[in-house]
């Protein structure tokens, strides 16, 4: 039997449905588009979607649904994909769709946001940028 994941009002899917449900998203998400910008950067092409909140945490939050949702990822260029996986060296903080990341992940991982907004950054600037988004979510 296949693992099935819970979503938030209780139904479970199998990962065959959250590769489906998500490949409509893409699709819809992009009516009418063949060259993406990334929304990080608003600079390089982008060849990725970068899920907020990653697709395993969102099955260990039984929020499975949310893999899904057209708010939920965004179009990325490799660069600022994995400058939101690893938030740790705070690269992250530059990018132009940092309040609205910061504001999906606070209402969706309350736990996340913490880790990331509790964070002590290596340099005044990356502190300073934080404490910018904070202000404007």
């Amino acid at each position: 039997m296949a693992n099935l994941y819970y979503c938030s009002d209780g139904s479970r899917v199998s990962e065959a449905q959250i590769k489906q449900k998500y490949s409509v998203a893409i699709r819809q998400k992009h009516v009418g588009q063949s060259f993406f910008t990334c929304q990080a950067c608003l600079k390089e092409r982008a060849v990725d979607n970068s899920h907020i909140i990653s697709k395993a945490r969102l099955k260990q939050l039984h929020k499975t649904e949310l893999i899904w949702h057209p708010m939920a990822f965004f179009d990325s260029c490799r660069n600022c994909h994995n400058c939101w996986e690893s938030w740790k060296s705070g690269d992250y903080l530059f990018q132009v769709n940092i309040v609205t990341t910061l504001k999906y992940l606070l209402q969706h991982d309350h736990e996340s946001f913490l880790k990331r907004t509790e964070h002590e950054y290596d340099t005044v600037e990356k502190n300073q940028r934080l404490l910018w988004a904070i202000r404007n979510i």
